[in-house]
């Protein structure tokens, strides 16, 4: 299936969708970080990312400018619990930035499955 690359402080949440992910029969990799991610970015290749948008360190809208200026192209899935996902001025902020989907903490199963799948179509 696809590689992917989860970055969320929270290790209970990493831990939760990887183990989903993998039972989708992607290979999964974890970072705590924005940081992390982006160290982790420059030695491997992705099929998507899942991104927490509110991070201590580096935030998730920073993460995603340096990603988009060395890889424009990979499906950037945001994941939050602190923010209205459902409002159209933050998703049109997010969107802005290169995000294909937001999805609101707490989400279920099939919601996650649901947008990585469309993600990596």
């Amino acid at each position: 299936m696809a590689q992917i690359l989860v970055v969320d402080d929270d290790e209970k949440i990493c831990t939760l969708v990887s183990r989903l992910l993998q039972m989708e029969g992607h290979e999964v990799d974890v970072e705590t970080s924005g940081v992390g991610a982006l160290d982790r970015l420059r030695s491997e290749l992705y099929d998507a990312l899942l991104l927490d948008i509110v991070m201590p360190e580096m935030g998730g809208i920073e993460t995603i400018m340096e990603i988009r200026q060395t890889q424009p192209d990979i499906p950037i899935i945001i994941m939050s619990g602190k923010i209205p996902v459902e409002d159209a001025s933050v998703t049109r902020l997010v969107s802005r930035y290169g995000a294909i989907s937001i999805l609101g903490k707490p989400f279920s199963a099939d919601e996650l499955k649901r947008t990585v799948r469309q993600a990596v179509a």
